[in-house]
């Protein structure tokens, strides 16, 4: 697994720079690269070397998905995998799995590779040991195709893959979801996703300078006031953390930055003047960030106004 992750990254990093230079890639190009450039190494023979956890391969996932949305190592890895909902290493081989057991019960019995599928299998039974067959086994088991594993000819492999892909994607939110309401970063975004929601900025044809700055704020990473202070010496407490650049002595979090600080009013009233839904005014702040973030006639402009407002705060901070 290690001797594979080294070309895979070297391969990730060829992608990302192509990706840099040419100023962003669409969702559906950058990981349509990623699976055949990088997949294709980092999980090479998958199917035979089970469906563990390695470090090596997590790590160059979430290297990929922080590269295209741009933002920093300090980003908890929670709300990347959030964002992206890609599938992580082990499901990918947990499928390739699936998909090679599946081709050796097509084989003849005459073969030798389905001699050893079936001693593999009746090792497993007799002795209880644990065989490749069981762990197959046990991935149909806990996506409750089981009967699919019995009759595994019976059923069409795409159509089988694709449940059990679906499946083990909502496992991997749901356990997701729940951490990250435990991480302080994820403050405003754990208010941000709903459930089965597509993300729209990931898809929508947004510059990258427009993606990263729209993923920095919903992941918490932003360098405001609210973030940068738990790095300062002593750690700020989060109700000193007030915006130095309107005065009103309020923390400057997300919702401060988006909504109320006036000295972003005026590209504020062009990003509000562009909305047509009529209850917006009425809605709370959170919902008022939810839409902005999350609407896909609002992202590109929402992502504009970030990357404007904060070049009016650069100016407005180094004069400070």
């Amino acid at each position: 697994e290690k001797e594979l992750a080294e070309p895979a990254g070297r391969a990730l990093g060829s992608i990302i720079t192509k990706m840099i230079k040419n100023g962003g890639f669409p969702a559906i190009v950058y990981r349509t690269l990623y699976e055949c450039c990088v997949c294709s190494i980092s999980d090479y023979a998958g199917e035979v070397w089970g469906n563990h956890e390695y470090d090596n391969t997590k790590k160059l996932h979430n290297r990929a998905i922080r590269a295209y949305l741009g933002v920093p190592k300090a980003t908890p890895i929670v709300g990347l995998l959030l964002e992206m909902n890609w599938p992580d290493p082990r499901t990918r081989t947990q499928i390739r799995m699936v998909r090679q057991y599946h081709r050796i019960e097509k084989m003849e019995d005459s073969r030798l590779t389905k001699k050893i599928l079936k001693w593999d299998i009746k090792l497993s039974s007799e002795r209880n040991i644990p065989t490749w067959s069981s762990d197959v086994k046990d991935i149909f088991a806990r996506n409750n195709k089981l009967s699919s594993y019995e009759n595994v000819q019976q059923y069409n492999i795409k159509d089988l893959c694709k449940s059990m892909m679906a499946s083990l994607n909502t496992k991997s939110q749901t356990k997701l979801g729940h951490e990250s309401l435990h991480l302080p970063k994820l403050r405003t975004y754990i208010n941000l996703v709903y459930p089965g929601e597509n993300k729209a900025y990931i898809h929508k044809p947004l510059t990258f300078i427009q993606r990263k700055s729209l993923a920095k704020l919903r992941l918490g990473v932003l360098a405001l006031r609210i973030e940068t202070g738990r790095y300062e010496t002593p750690k700020l407490p989060e109700e000193q953390r007030i915006c130095l650049i309107c005065g009103q002595n309020r923390v400057e979090n997300e919702v401060h930055f988006l909504i109320h600080c006036p000295v972003y009013d005026e590209k504020r009233t062009e990003l509000f003047n562009s909305i047509e839904r009529l209850d917006f005014p009425n809605m709370t702040d959170i919902q008022k960030i939810h839409y902005l973030t999350s609407d896909e006639y609002m992202v590109k402009k929402t992502a504009q106004f970030i990357v404007d407002s904060w070049n009016i705060r650069s100016k407005i901070k180094n004069r400070l």
